[in-house]
């Protein structure tokens, strides 16, 4: 059996995604798994409000290190995937008794904005933790090459998409005016002049969720909250198009993979790491200026979107990990 420990799991809609599309695949190819999830208000406290002075010091990870293990306390499974850079803190106990592949999402001093001290006391820690894993994954190629350059051999194992609604459904939507999907945390007023802006002439769906959710006040605006990207999809798969507006400095996005899944073709605003990464992925992306177009010429626009779906499905894009774990079980 392998286990997935995530501390972040609930709070964070992106990992949820990733996790759920990664059980998945594991269980298409055979494994059993189980899902354990951290004490994530206390997690949430340490990571955002004083990581950049606690995670900084090693006495910090390996207190964390211990909680983690503790939480793993369970029987019969031979590997566990730590989701999260701070999770290396657990390898030094448990790598004598499991195989570990430790799984980064991001890297805390970029997505944190960490001073340069802070940033290099945290690598220096983290990298001295990871090196022990069994073997180091990382959802994006550009966070993989950033992870070797640390020193860290990584595996790139991309989030993966499913066949969330039909070809023919996506033709069939009425597109006119369109209807805009918004998912993940609102976090930056920009993000709401975006919206407010665009539903004069759009129809929007909006996630209900991060800090600034509660600013949005428009009837215009349909939001919704539901507990994973999956419950949702009875009403994200309604929308035309999916609308990304990032300006977190993040190598890649789950709203990638979750608007592929939908077939819908992806506007994006803002600047990051994300842009080159979707290059990578072939996955394209159009400025807000072409809305009208996507309109007016959506059957183009939803077959350029399902050859990107064809290239991420689930469990294909997820071989990397099958071919690991198979390695792993077989030393």
């Amino acid at each position: 059996m392998i286990v997935l420990y995530s501390p972040i799991y609930h709070n964070s809609p992106g990992t949820q995604f990733r996790i759920n599309l990664l059980q998945k695949s594991l269980h298409l190819a055979g494994y059993r798994t189980k899902l354990i999830t951290g004490r994530e208000s206390e997690f949430k406290y340490i990571y955002h409000l004083i990581g950049s002075r606690l995670l900084c010091k090693e006495i910090t990870w390996k207190i964390l290190g211990r909680v983690i293990a503790k939480s793993l306390k369970v029987q019969g499974f031979d590997t566990a995937i730590l989701f999260t850079d701070v999770c290396a803190s657990a390898i030094p106990y448990l790598r004598k008794q499991y195989n570990i592949i430790l799984s980064v999402e991001n890297l805390t001093p970029e997505y944190e904005n960490y001073d340069l001290r802070s940033s290099k006391n945290f690598y220096d820690i983290f990298v001295k933790f990871a090196r022990e894993a069994s073997a180091v994954i990382s959802p994006s190629y550009i966070l993989s090459r950033k992870m070797e350059a640390l020193g860290l051999k990584t595996i790139t194992v991309p989030i993966g998409s499913e066949h969330y609604v039909s070809l023919r459904y996506a033709l069939k939507r009425a597109c006119s005016p369109l209807t805009i999907l918004h998912v993940g945390p609102l976090y930056h007023k920009k993000q709401i002049e975006i919206l407010e802006y665009l539903s004069r002439n759009y129809r929007l769906i909006v996630h209900d969720f991060g800090k600034l959710s509660r600013k949005l006040k428009n009837p215009k605006i349909a939001k919704y909250r539901e507990p994973t990207p999956e419950d949702a999809l009875y009403i994200t798969k309604q929308a035309d198009v999916g609308l990304i507006l990032e300006y977190k400095r993040t190598p890649t996005l789950s709203k990638f993979y979750y608007f592929t899944s939908l077939l819908q073709p992806i506007i994006a605003e803002g600047k990051g790491e994300w842009r080159r990464e979707a290059e990578v992925l072939g996955i394209r992306l159009y400025p807000l200026d072409l809305l009208d177009d996507i309109a007016e010429n959506y059957c183009k626009y939803i077959k350029e979107s399902e050859e990107s779906r064809k290239r991420l499905y689930i469990p294909q894009v997820h071989k990397p990990l099958i071919r690991l774990l198979s390695r792993l079980n077989s030393q």
